[in-house]
């Protein structure tokens, strides 16, 4: 996964980054594994889901990903927006057409 990113108080883009669970084995809180366990019930491969659980937990407005299946499962999640980083730098630059070229 790739860093995500949320909106400071001012509004503005912080980066935090979010390293992958592999390299760390560290146990998760019982929140988290149900938030994930809720997620692969939307059809998210469970290592997907605990990747965006634990996204949301820390309070990300955003996960960044080229697994355009995971991105469609987790369209319209009001929680956490899973986008493209394309997408998320247009959305950034103020550029949504995603018809350009």
């Amino acid at each position: 996964m790739l860093p995500v990113c949320r909106l400071d108080h001012r509004g503005q883009v912080g980066v935090l980054i979010y390293l992958d669970i592999c390299c760390f084995n560290r146990p998760f809180d019982q929140q988290t594994q149900t938030l994930a366990e809720a997620i692969a019930g939307r059809g998210v491969k469970a290592m997907d889901a605990l990747h965006v659980a634990s996204a949301i937990k820390s309070g990300a407005g955003w996960l960044l990903t080229t697994d355009l299946k995971l991105i469609r499962k987790m369209c319209g999640d009001d929680r956490i927006v899973v986008a493209d980083p394309i997408d998320f730098i247009r959305h950034w630059q103020g550029d949504d057409d995603e018809n350009r070229v």
